[in-house]
């Protein structure tokens, strides 16, 4: 067993130990500062491996195109953006 896993397990012994950490050093005849260092160095392992992607959640909304939509008889309607349903609206009208 390595020095990190040595603390590691040291770490997990104080905190189910329920002393202080002066209570719980002076009882394991280890370095008040000693635990601290290995404390802080968990935390911040823990912190990076936490570091990830979040999920987002986004709403269709029209994409920003452009559309033309040019009827038999010559008539053409240009639209700034491109909504679906309208172009089909449009679509229909010409059906009629």
């Amino acid at each position: 067993m390595n020095k990190q896993q040595q603390m590691e397990a040291l770490i997990e012994q104080y905190k189910q130990s329920g002393l202080s950490i002066k209570e719980f050093c002076t009882q394991k005849q280890i370095g008040y500062h000693t635990l601290q260092y290995w404390r802080y160095k968990e935390k911040r392992q823990n912190r990076q491996n936490q570091a990830g992607f979040l999920s987002i959640r986004t709403t269709a909304r029209p994409s920003e195109g452009k559309a033309l939509v040019s009827y038999p008889n010559g008539v053409a309607v240009s639209l700034d953006s491109f909504d679906p349903n309208q172009i089909l609206q449009l679509l229909q009208l010409g059906n009629v």
